[in-house]
């Protein structure tokens, strides 16, 4: 995903020309001067050329501005006036005097570097764009293109409406024009803006008149108050669907069970029953679920094999239930330790109905709009730094010490760092751990073999299941780990980083076109469309075929509209691609001679769980073809498997890897080999 490493302006306001390069590493950067030397306008400038608020570009004066990115491109855009008479010369900030031009460097494979012109947007329905601005904007109409803004009294025109709340008109009007690549680029960076004005929030309205009998603007603690406990809700209400599902295939779950669940030992029950109690505790203590004072369930001594596959299959379904909550959890988590470590004399807490409550030391009960003007900066701050941008966002924060005690503006930016590093974490404490890589499964195996016969301590081997999983060979020794799924890779396609690096590069109205035509979302896709390929790989290696798929071009087999294998293509050009190998020609003739497509046949089975059966890389190859042809936007169609793959990497967040098996065993293995630790504790 691109990253923004530069940013420059060049005679802002007629007089200053700044270049600031961001901290790439630290992920934190200050821009610090005196005031009116154009901190805030850069601020707005940069909000406003990633949210498509092209008002704002035509109001603050300037001729140049630029963001540079760490991939070599750039995208900048420069303004200048035409004035042709003295009078035309004093309106330099009339939008008919100015011409803005957006300028792509994407190393593109056009010869002429791209320039397109800014131009007011025109509604294509006039009067649904006009209902629109009734819903969106405290307006009402006075006249035919005559608009009253409630708050103020004012009487604006369609440009001035345009004017001064782009950011807040209706997405796919502002971007009604535009060419595909500006819309790409403009739409590449998440940028949240926290302006210096806060704490104060545009009411929410749905009725014209009961409008102008209230006050304009809301407190923003109140908003966001309100805006926690529907969101609580929403999550509650998630929880219960899923639980209406799980509930309904509980019988013939429990009844047909899997291997794992067949196999699990009492002592991974009562660890599993365990971390589900705590788990419980911390969302009563968030104020996402309610409070259970009932004793928790107690295994017995020794319980039958069928009643350990019951309590499995319900420790599965329990943990996915309460797993709804595990972002939210995270962020309240961090929100209430920050804030009642700051707070003195009072304690906040999150209750389900109201959103924010907090207790005095004298057990009064206080509404946020009680706190200081600095308590609710404070609080209106990191609830916007942890809940409102999305994975990866660029966040502005303008005068982030306003109301802020001396002291509280010196832990400010531990503050924001503690929480940049949550969004941006590293799992395995390298601190206390070595990480060493063997090339190869056979290699790590052997190696380990070796330490634990030297009986050397501290040694834990993680490596892909591969397809042992489907043949049953489990790991030999407590000290080797295997993967969730095949391997690294489709476990991170199978979380929610997949969304993730769809919503950046995939086109939303392709992928919406795709799942109505044919009615499968892009990971069941991916999944059907690598089985027959990890089918192909499992024979190769039962029956030693040795079949090469290093290099092997995709197009030749995959269907690029509906994203499909053609099976027949896929073995044909699997088997020539392993006679260009040096292999002799015995090798060359069995592999010619083997009937391939009957063996596929054959050990498929609607038992195999295909995300053992699938090959990550070929996922990511298959996801390129996809992005590039058929589901992508304009800046992926230069995507590769291995950008591909390095995109999933970046997507995939801590709390991803916080729910899988993986993670949960590393944890029963530090338990076992106390001091060691493998696991970043602080996280």
């Amino acid at each position: 995903m691109k990253r923004i490493k530069k940013i420059s302006v060049t005679n802002l306001f007629g007089r200053f020309n700044y270049q600031i390069p961001l901290n790439m590493e630290n992920r934190i950067t200050i821009i610090h001067g005196p005031n009116g030397f154009g901190k805030t306008a850069i601020l707005r400038l940069l909000n406003a050329l990633f949210c498509q608020n092209s008002s704002v570009l035509r109001k603050i004066p300037f001729d140049e501005f630029r963001i540079d990115f760490d991939d070599d491109t750039a995208f900048w855009v420069t303004k200048s006036y035409h004035a042709p008479t003295e009078e035309a010369e004093a309106e330099k900030e009339s939008s008919a005097l100015q011409k803005i031009i957006f300028h792509i460097n994407d190393r593109s494979v056009e010869k002429h570097p791209f320039a397109w012109p800014l131009k007011i947007p025109f509604p294509r329905n006039r009067p649904a764009f006009i209902r629109e601005l009734q819903i969106s904007l405290p307006l009402e109409r006075e006249g035919l293109e005559i608009w009253r803004y409630l708050p103020t009294g004012e009487i604006l025109s369609m440009e001035d409406i345009v004017e001064r709340f782009g950011d807040r008109l209706p997405a796919e009007e502002l971007l009604e024009g535009q060419p595909d690549r500006l819309k790409d680029i403009r739409s590449s960076i998440s940028v949240r803006l926290i302006e210096a004005q806060r704490l104060l929030n545009p009411i929410e309205f749905s009725k014209r008149r009961e409008y102008e009998r209230q006050p304009g603007m809301m407190p923003t603690v109140t908003v966001y108050s309100k805006e926690l406990a529907a969101t609580i809700e929403k999550k509650i209400a998630e929880s219960a669907t899923l639980n209406q599902t799980l509930d309904r295939t509980f019988p013939a779950r429990a009844f047909g069970p899997t291997v794992a669940q067949s196999n699990i030992t009492e002592n991974e029950l009562r660890r599993k029953l365990a971390e589900l109690e705590k788990k419980r505790s911390r969302l009563m203590t968030a104020g996402l679920i309610d409070q259970d004072n009932s004793d928790a369930f107690q295994m017995g001594d020794q319980i039958d094999d069928s009643k350990k596959i019951m309590l499995s299959v319900y420790i599965e379904d329990t943990d996915k239930k309460l797993g709804v909550f595990d972002e939210i959890a995270d962020k309240i988590d961090l929100l209430t330790r920050i804030i009642n470590k700051r707070f003195l004399y009072k304690v906040m807490t999150i209750r389900r109905e109201q959103g924010f409550v907090f207790i005095t030391d004298e057990d009064d009960t206080l509404s946020a709009t009680d706190l200081s003007s600095g308590e609710q900066q404070e609080l209106v701050l990191f609830y916007e730094l942890l809940f409102k941008p999305t994975p990866g966002s660029l966040i502005l924060i303008d005068e982030p010490e306003l109301s802020l005690h001396v002291v509280w503006q010196e832990q400010f930016l531990k503050d924001v760092q503690e929480i940049t590093s949550k969004l941006y974490e590293t799992y395995i404490d390298t601190n206390k751990c070595e990480i060493t890589v063997a090339v190869g499964r056979d290699n790590v195996k052997e190696v380990l073999l070796l330490l634990e016969k030297d009986t050397f301590p501290g040694v834990l081997a993680i490596v892909d299941a591969d397809f042992d999983m489907l043949e049953e060979k489990f790991p030999a020794t407590q000290n080797l780990l295997f993967t969730d799924t095949h391997d690294l890779e489709t476990m991170i396609i199978k979380s929610s980083a997949l969304e993730k690096v769809l919503s950046e590069f995939g086109s939303t109205d392709k992928i919406a076109t795709f799942k109505q035509t044919y009615g499968k979302n892009i990971r069941t896709t991916l999944i059907e469309c690598g089985t027959p390929i990890g089918y192909l790989r499992w024979v190769s290696l039962r029956e030693g075929l040795s079949l090469s798929f290093e290099g092997l071009d995709f197009n030749k087999f995959v269907n690029k509209g509906e994203l499909t294998i053609d099976v027949l293509k896929l073995v044909k050009a699997v088997k020539e691609r392993s006679y260009n190998t040096e292999i002799d020609n015995s090798r060359k003739r069995a592999i010619r001679e083997h009937d391939t497509e009957k063996s596929m046949g054959q050990l498929k089975s609607d038992i195999h769980d295909p995300w053992y059966v699938c090959c990550g890389h070929d996922l990511a190859y298959i996801l390129a073809v996809g992005l590039q042809r058929t589901i992508g936007k304009h800046s992926a169609q230069t995507a590769n498997p291995e950008l591909v793959e390095k995109w999933l990497r970046l997507a995939f967040e801590y709390s991803y890897f916080h729910k899988t098996q993986l993670f949960s065993s590393i944890q029963v293995w530090e338990q076992a080999n106390e001091p060691f630790i493998i696991l970043n504790i602080e996280l």
